[in-house]
């Protein structure tokens, strides 16, 4: 059986950093220097090669006409980097990353006529899942809060994590300020995004954001 927890290099690369140095302000580059930086620790760089791209999209299209073996492949490609990210969203909690991971591919599934590019699957099918998981009517609301971190009460990660104790960390965080840390230093969306994401203002991001690596900071100190 496939298993859905297997860690592996995550395929982009950290969005803010296309953004040239000397236009940021001082914060501006704390937590971009910071977020790669943690995107290091969690292993998640580079983009795939050429060659991956192009059977990517040979695959895809063979999806796209009604193979689901294909499709099946392409499940199995992607799950094992995708399921993390669910976790971290999720606060930790394996049902419902688990129902999100197969609920996103099964969208994949009557949606795959739309992706005009089939070597971009990748992007697309990571961009899915998480906007599915964010507009989930069973999430609880993501309210924000000034509580201190319990790591004694946070859940384990279920796959080899390169450091457990900052899982832990980040999944005992306030929803919004875990939801704002999680797309902005390891999945690398801008604050503009997020902000377009999750309908706050750019401010309102980077203050989770600031808030998230404080009680990260505390909790691990």
């Amino acid at each position: 059986m496939f298993e859905p927890f297997q860690h592996v290099a995550g395929l982009n690369p950290i969005s803010a950093l296309r953004v040239p140095v000397r236009h940021l302000d001082d914060n501006e580059r704390s937590a971009m220097q910071w977020a790669k930086r943690l995107k290091r620790v969690f292993q998640i760089d580079g983009e795939k090669p050429a060659d991956r791209w192009a059977e990517e999209a040979v695959d895809v299209a063979a999806a796209q006409s009604g193979c689901q073996q294909t499709f099946r492949s392409l499940y199995e490609r992607h799950a094992g980097y995708l399921m993390p990210i669910l976790w971290r969203i999720s606060g930790g909690d394996d049902g419902r990353a688990q129902d999100w991971l197969q609920e996103s591919f099964l969208k994949a599934w009557t949606r795959l006529d739309a992706l005009e590019d089939p070597g971009r699957f990748g992007a697309w099918i990571k961009r899915l899942a998480i906007n599915h998981a964010i507009s989930d009517r069973r999430r609880p609301a993501l309210a924000v809060s000034d509580a201190t971190l319990d790591l004694q009460a946070a859940p384990q990660p279920p796959w080899p994590a390169a450091d457990r104790d900052l899982e832990r960390a980040i999944a005992a965080l306030p929803a919004r300020a875990r939801l704002v840390l999680v797309l902005f230093c390891l999945e690398g969306f801008t604050h503009a995004e997020i902000g377009r994401m999750l309908s706050i203002d750019d401010g309102t991001s980077k203050g989770q954001l600031h808030r998230a690596r404080q009680l990260l900071k505390e909790a691990l100190s």
